[in-house]
């Protein structure tokens, strides 16, 4: 049985990335705000300063004899971009007006105005100077809002730089708390990948439910005692049933054995008994490969040759309705499989391939990284209904005369040890059998070591059993 690949982390992955995502969202909202309320706070600053000197020179200016008087000229205030005009616009008292303002303060002059107004990096406000109800002239202030706007500028990039920070510690944060919390979910993933049903006694262990994950681990437990009850059953009845058909096969063994050495019987019956002694045999050895399945004694260090497995299962077919050919490249190619279960896993889709073929059965073998059997013929496409699995126990074609179970027990048999088998094409239908790369192929002249067999085989499974007393008609190469 092949265990379940582990997952990717994908749900802390998107705690994460929503944890960014929030993060973002509320950073940029926050630096916003903080932004606009500073750009807010700078304006109200600036008119704040501006009106501040427009007071001022209100208060150091008098009106006398049709003239406009400044009290203290020599005031700090007018080294400012502070200016005071007379009725006909001409400059009483402050600086030399700087080219880039020239226009904009002699419109603000002629403007009765008295707002706050912006000419590029400048802002201007003026106010009229009013004496005994009468416009005596007008007092023009303008103030350069760079700083103000690099102050802006620099607290706007330094929330940016805050939020980013901000939102990669929130990240980190979350990755490691998330990460935290997953552990014991992320330890009973690979914990449960590593067993398999040999494992029925293993546990998570994890005590009383104290919180979701203990939970979690104890719902697992009880379900996994259910899942092994289940299964020991199944191993319970398997080896009941293989122990029950032992005798009664070793009974129709030994009845054809001795009918066959019979003297007074003719070549036929003696083909015949021949035939049901292979049969017994072959049944036998399927029994007790499958009981070794179930207990999972498949032989880890088991290998067998390709070629002499598939002429087996080819034998199983001395007059078959269509020709049978095998290929297989390299020649003496070797798989970590014992033979009996090779024979097993190949023995469905052959039997197929014979039962559909219109007039030829093909099998190959070639080495693939791995060790791809594939099992073809020439008759109709493979057809199931839509969203069926062929490899379904129970799950068979329209057209089919078998009980829909031979597939999936080849699959079941290729994937105990670490294998697949699966239909590579519907029409012309071909099934591929992918096995683990074996051995090196065997030197000429060198002497492989035998199979190695379970320590559960049956006696009639030994490799004392005779050949079917027919020879198969197809071709082997």
């Amino acid at each position: 049985m092949t265990s379940a690949p582990l997952v990717r982390p994908a749900f802390r992955q998107r705690i994460v990335a929503a944890t960014a995502l929030v993060s973002t969202i509320g950073m940029g909202v926050l630096v916003f705000l903080v932004v606009v309320i500073a750009d807010r706070s700078t304006d109200r600053e600036i008119q704040a300063g501006l009106s501040a000197r427009i007071a001022a020179v209100l208060a150091t200016t008098s009106y006398h004899d049709g003239r406009l008087k400044v009290a203290d000229a020599n005031d700090a205030l007018y080294d400012t971009l502070t200016w005071v005009f007379d009725s006909q616009g001409r400059l009483v008292e402050g600086p030399t007006i700087p080219v880039p303002l020239r226009a904009a303060v002699e419109q603000r002059v002629r403007s009765s105005s008295t707002g706050v107004s912006e000419d590029g990096e400048w802002r201007l406000s003026s106010a009229p100077l009013v004496f005994a109800g009468r416009s005596a002239g007008r007092t023009v202030v303008a103030v350069d809002a760079k700083p103000y706007s690099s102050a802006l500028g620099k607290t706007a990039a330094a929330s940016i730089v805050l939020g980013v920070a901000v939102i990669a510690g929130t990240c980190l944060l979350a990755w490691l708390i998330v990460g935290r919390a997953l552990a014991p979910v992320a330890a009973m993933t690979r914990t449960a990948a590593a067993w398999s049903e040999n494992r029925l006694d293993r546990r998570f262990g994890l005590g009383p439910a104290r919180d979701e994950i203990t939970g979690l681990g104890a719902v697992l437990d009880s379900l996994l005692e259910r899942v092994g009850a289940a299964i020991r059953a199944e191993q319970r009845l398997t080896a009941e049933l293989a122990h029950e058909l032992r005798t009664p096969l070793t009974v129709i063994r030994g009845e054809a054995q001795l009918g066959r050495s019979t003297p007074r019987i003719g070549e036929r019956e003696r083909d015949r008994f021949g035939r049901i002694e292979a049969a017994a045999v072959d049944m036998a050895t399927a029994m007790t490969t499958l009981l070794d399945v179930a207990r999972g004694a498949t032989g880890a260090n088991a290998s067998s040759e390709v070629a002499p497995a598939l002429a087996a299962v080819v034998a199983r077919h001395p007059h078959p309705r269509a020709a049978i050919t095998v290929d297989v490249e390299p020649a003496g190619l070797v798989v970590p499989v014992p033979g009996d279960l090779l024979e097993r896993i190949v023995a469905p889709l052959v039997d197929n391939a014979v039962r559909h073929a219109a007039t030829a059965a093909r099998l190959t073998a070639r080495a693939e990284g791995g060790v791809v059997l594939r099992v073809e013929n020439d008759g109709p496409g493979v057809a199931v209904a839509e969203g069926s699995d062929l490899f379904v126990p129970g799950v068979r074609g329209n057209d089919s005369p078998g009980a829909g179970l031979g597939l999936a027990l080849a699959r079941r048999l290729a994937r105990s040890v670490g294998g697949d088998v699966v239909l590579e094409r519907a029409d012309p239908p071909v099934f591929a059998v992918t096995l683990p790369a074996g051995p090196a192929p065997a030197v000429p002249g060198v002497s492989a070591p035998a199979p190695a067999r379970s320590e559960n085989a049956d006696p009639m499974a030994a490799d004392d059993r005779p050949a079917p007393a027919l020879p198969a008609t197809g071709r082997a190469r």
